[in-house]
Formats: C-alpha cells, sequence, structure tokens
C-alpha cells in the first residue's frame, strides 16, 4: 500500500531521526521525523538490519500519515519502543537521553526519491560514526535457540559453537551493508536477537574465522573435522589465530580507512572491496555490493570521481569495468581477476555472448585469494571504449593435459565414488608428470601432499612432516577406484580416524580440491589446479604472470589478443620461483590485451 508522507527536502548537513512518540492498540507505532545537524552532533541510535521481504509491510504513522515499513523494520521498532521504557536496559546501554532518537535508512532517506538516495551513499560512514550507539538487530527470536544459551556464553564450547552456526546463519549476517555499518560504529554494534543481547566479541572471534568459509555452515558440528576442530585450535594457538583474523578479516586494515589515514581514495577503494569479498554477502541489488562500501572509502573526500558515482541505471557490468579500471589504473593491482567467475547470481552479468571483457570481475561475487598481493605494479592501458586492458606479462608454460573428471561416471557396481575416482584421475597426473621429469611417481605425490600440508601449517606449528600419513589415505582413494568397490567413508575408515587434527585438515582440504579442483598438466611437467567458479580450460591455454596479479593466469589466445580463463595454483613440479623478482625472467615480457 501507497504512504501518504510527504518527504521535506534535506539540506546539505543534514539527516532525519526518527522518534518512536507512542505505540497505540494493534501494534501502530506513532512516530515523527526531525531534521538535525550532524555538525550539532544529536545523540542517536543508528539501525542495523535486513529491510526483509518487501511486500510483507506493516503500517505505521509518520506524522500522522499512514507510512509503510517492512515487517522485519516494524518487529526492530517494536522492540527498541518497549526498550524505552526500561531504564537499565534501553537507556543505560544505548546511552539515551530524552527522546531516542533512532537512524532507520527506509525512513530516514527518501527512498522515491534517487537522487536522494545517491547523495546519501557516500554519506553512510559518517552517518553510523556520528551515531552514540549502532543497533544490528538480528531478527526476532528464532524458536530452535533455546534462550538460556544465547543469554550467556556458555562453559561448553560446542554448544556455543552449535548456537554460533544457528546465529551467523542468519540474513543480517549476509548484508554487505554491515561491513561498514559495523566498522564505522564508535564501539562494538549491539547486536540484538528479539529482546536477548548476542555476545558480539564471541561472535567476531569465531565468525572472523568462518566467513570466507560458508560452505562449512552447511556441516555437522561433530564431525571431528572442520568447523569444531579449527574453532577449538583458536583456544590453543590464540597468536596462530590472532594472525588468521587479521589475514582474512583485515582488522589492521581498518585504522588505513578513517579520515585522517594518508592512504589514498583509490587505495582506500581497492581495499573495502577486497574486504567485502572475503565474505559470504549478498545484495537484493547487485550495485550495493559496490555502492554498500563506498563510503568507506570515500570517508574525508570531497567528491567522487565522476565515472565512480552511484548510478543504479547503469548496467552492473558496466558499473564493474568502471570501478575494476579505475583500480588497476590508479593502484596497478590487479587482484581484482580472483573474483569468482561463476555468474549466475542474478546479477545480469552474462559473459556468454562476448559483450563483457573477459578481465572485468563481477564484484557482486567473492574473490580468492584477496589477501595476496603482486610485489609488481601494473601499468595497463586501455583502449578507447574501455573493453580492453593490455597488461604486461611473462608466459611460463602451457597445458599439456588436464584430468578429464567426466570420461568415467560410475564403476562396474554402478556406483560412482567421485573423490576415489578423481583421486585416481589426478594420479594418471602424476604418472606423466614424472615421465616428463624424470622422476618417480613417489615424488611427485609428496610434493603435491606437501603443498597441502604448507596451506594447513599456517595454522600449525608444526616442524615434522605428517605427508607419509596424508599419503596413506590419498592412496587407498586410488585403489579403491582402480578395484571399482564402490562408495566408502573415508574420513572414518581404519586408516584415517586416529589422525592428528592437522591431518584431517589436510584430508579435508584435498578432499575439496579433489572434488571442486581442475587439475591439469604443464609442458615443463607441473601439477596445477585451475579454480572452481571459473570458466573451463583447455589443451594449449596458457599460464601467465600478469604485472599487478597475486599468482599465474590462465588465458587463450584469440588472434593478437587473450582471454582471461581462470587462476592456477602450483601443487608440484618444476616452478619459477620469486618470478616476479626476477629480472632475467621479465626481460622476456610482452604486452597481453586483455578482451
Amino acid at each position: 500500500m501507497a504512504s501518504t508522507f510527504q518527504y521535506r527536502p534535506l539540506l546539505e548537513t543534514e539527516i532525519r531521526l526518527l522518534w518512536i512518540a507512542k505505540r497505540r492498540e494493534g501494534d501502530v507505532l506513532e512516530c515523527t521525523l526531525r531534521h538535525f545537524r550532524l555538525d550539532t552532533k544529536p545523540k542517536y541510535t543508528a539501525l542495523s538490519y535486513v529491510w526483509g521481504n518487501p511486500d510483507d509491510t506493516v503500517r505505521l504513522t509518520l506524522e500522522g500519515c499512514d507510512f509503510y515499513v517492512t515487517r522485519n523494520l516494524h518487529q526492530a521498532l517494536l522492540q527498541v519502543h518497549s526498550w524505552d521504557h526500561m531504564h537499565t536496559v534501553g537507556r543505560d546501554i544505548f546511552k539515551t537521553q530524552g527522546p531516542w532518537l533512532l537512524w532507520a535508512d527506509a525512513i530516514c532517506i527518501d527512498q522515491k526519491n534517487m537522487a536522494e538516495r545517491l547523495r546519501e551513499i557516500p554519506r553512510m560512514r559518517n552517518i553510523y560514526s556520528s551515531a552514540a550507539s549502532v543497533l544490528g538487530w538480528l531478527g526476532v527470536y528464532p524458536p530452535e535457540l533455546p534462550e538460556a544459551r544465547v543469554a550467556a556464553v556458555p562453559g561448553n564450547f560446542e554448544e556455543f559453537t552449535k548456537d554460533f552456526f544457528a546465529i551467523i546463519a542468519l540474513p543480517w549476517f549476509s548484508r554487505v551493508w554491515i561491513v561498514q555499518e559495523c566498522a564505522a560504529a564508535r564501539n562494538d554494534p549491539i547486536l540484538t536477537l528479539g529482546r536477548l543481547f548476542v555476545p558480539f566479541d564471541c561472535l567476531r572471534c569465531i565468525y572472523s574465522l568462518y566467513a570466507y568459509r560458508k560452505e562449512w555452515l552447511a556441516r555437522p558440528v561433530d564431525t571431528g573435522i572442520g568447523p569444531v576442530s579449527e574453532i577449538r585450535l583458536w583456544h590453543q594457538h590464540p597468536k596462530r589465530a590472532h594472525r588468521i583474523f587479521d589475514n582474512h578479516i583485515a582488522t589492521q586494515d581498518l585504522d588505513a580507512l578513517e579520515p585522517g589515514s594518508t592512504m589514498n581514495f583509490s587505495h582506500r577503494l581497492n581495499l573495502v572491496l577486497k574486504m567485502a569479498a572475503r565474505a559470504p554477502f549478498h545484495s537484493t541489488i547487485p550495485h550495493d555490493m559496490i555502492y554498500g562500501v563506498l563510503s568507506m572509502a570515500s570517508a574525508g573526500l570531497e567528491r567522487l570521481p565522476s565515472e565512480l558515482k552511484p548510478d543504479y541505471s547503469q548496467p552492473f557490468s558496466n558499473v564493474c569495468r568502471s570501478y575494476a579500471s579505475f583500480i588497476a589504473k590508479h593502484t596497478g593491482d590487479l587482484s581484482f581477476l580472483w573474483r569468482f567467475r561463476d555468474d549466475d547470481n542474478g546479477s545480469h552479468f552474462d559473459r556468454t555472448q562476448g559483450k563483457i571483457p573477459s578481465w572485468v570481475p563481477n564484484f557482486s561475487n567473492p574473490a580468492y585469494l584477496t589477501s595476496l598481493r603482486s610485489k609488481i605494479r601494473s601499468k595497463p592501458l586501455f583502449s578507447a571504449d574501455g573493453r580492453v586492458m593490455s597488461v604486461e606479462g611473462v608466459q611460463v608454460d602451457t597445458i599439456y593435459t588436464i584430468a578429464d573428471h567426466s570420461k568415467r561416471l560410475s564403476n562396474a557396481s554402478g556406483a560412482f565414488n567421485p573423490l576415489a575416482f578423481r583421486a585416481f584421475q589426478i594420479y594418471e597426473l602424476f604418472e606423466a608428470a614424472a615421465a616428463i621429469q624424470g622422476i618417480t611417481v613417489d615424488m611427485i605425490l609428496n610434493a603435491f601432499l606437501k603443498s597441502f600440508e604448507n596451506i594447513v601449517d599456517r595454522v600449525y606449528d608444526q616442524s615434522e612432516s605428517e605427508v607419509d600419513v596424508a599419503s596413506v589415505v590419498f592412496m587407498s582413494w586410488v585403489r579403491k577406484n582402480a578395484k571399482e568397490t564402490g562408495e566408502l567413508d573415508f574420513v572414518k575408515d581404519e586408516n584415517t580416524e586416529n589422525h592428528s587434527e592437522r591431518v584431517n585438515l589436510m584430508i579435508e582440504k584435498i578432499e575439496r580440491h579433489l572434488v571442486l579442483g581442475g587439475f591439469f598438466l604443464t609442458e615443463n611437467g607441473s601439477i596445477y589446479a585451475s579454480r572452481w567458479g571459473y570458466e573451463a580450460i583447455q589443451k594449449s591455454d596458457i599460464l601467465c604472470f600478469l604485472s599487478g596479479a597475486p599468482s599465474p593466469a590462465i588465458l587463450r589466445p584469440n588472434g593478437s589478443q587473450y582471454r582471461f580463463l581462470n587462476v592456477a595454483t602450483h601443487f608440484a613440479g618444476p616452478r619459477l620461483e620469486d618470478i616476479e623478482q626476477n629480472a632475467s625472467v621479465w626481460e622476456d615480457s610482452k604486452i597481453f590485451p586483455l578482451v
């Protein structure tokens, strides 16, 4: 239904603040809207919430006029109004005096006025940082969560872990806007679940480890590997855990986003887009994956560059191209190429027709290895129409063969064991690599497994290798496939159930790569994996180090130009060490025009 309220225009430094005057029978809230200049420092609480279903609305009155908000926002306002009458909860925690003033974007910004909406986007950080408190409304209380366990952190860590998974599965945690809303808050946001307060410090520590691993949220908690074992690891190795927190959530980078920071706008923009890419955020409108963090980069900036001004009328792919071009030109960092390429997410990002250049990232997708940075600053050149990005690079290898996971879908018994089957396929690559290099298959296998151990050892302080243990598991998969014995629960197999948590994590990572990774062999005998969520590769595609890119890119020649397809991770065989600083290698560099 249509609202009848008419907004009064905002002056340049003004914001609107909401006051809930009273609650009438039938939960109808009577509200007023007041204008304040931010430089007068009004005391207010900024709401951070999920809009919810736009078709599920509830009526309130605004200055005596009917006004409709989504049900989730209405529930939040009802809860705030109830706290307003509870001195010890409402006023002490939220530090309010006098009328409790709120800022909620759905009401305090004229959503029908596109010009006003676009003007307010760069101001979001200032609005949240100026608030006396930020209230993160997680929603009404889920019936499946016991209130006693959420109200206080229990002594049983695994019990709290179960609650944690249920809590962070709530829609609030997937909003891209929480990046700036939480980062801008003067103090930790006050998270509320119904009438209860959720400990933010506990959620922050655990969420930082899992925000970028959303597929774990669907896993059982009591598997012995994955979430519980790694969360427990945080208690056992707090210094290592802190480093992971820094690497993946970039808490050390937040200081660089303060208005007084010496970091220039282009690097700040690059940083906040990387921060948003590290977690499984999403937005109903794909443009908001960029605009939702824009104010964090533009704090203290008088005006945005013209090509970056928010414009929802532009196709999202055009917005992505403008932002990627700006970052490449002004920072020399091409790590945006490492965004996942699975574009079937409702963002209308269709590469199949050739209308979108292959190098343009979909900024609504998460990224792979956002913490890596190239030591070489790229100096790309762009065609007049902005569609061709020419980058200096070095071709280092060519794809020789690919593990074909599709050539056999079942074994003799009619069952299909993807884990054992794909391990068998990779083993065939090991044999070919050993023949090219003139070494044994065991040497290739050990190098392959050592790569996974090195990944795990970013967490574990271990000097003695356990590759031989992981080798037993891997070869059991190969033998099972060769004998066509069918399905098997490998994790609980007698050969693996008593292994250390370190080995269990190695096994889990190997499983993920076997099922999701596309392994291939290069002409010099090296084994790499391409990444799922990118474009398919084929024989004769080339591996290149591009200046400004954090790891090898897979390109496909297209006449005198190239298409960016995928990224490569080295696992075994010869590799050029420190290629970024190897001057002799870069003597053979050339320009790769990416289309």
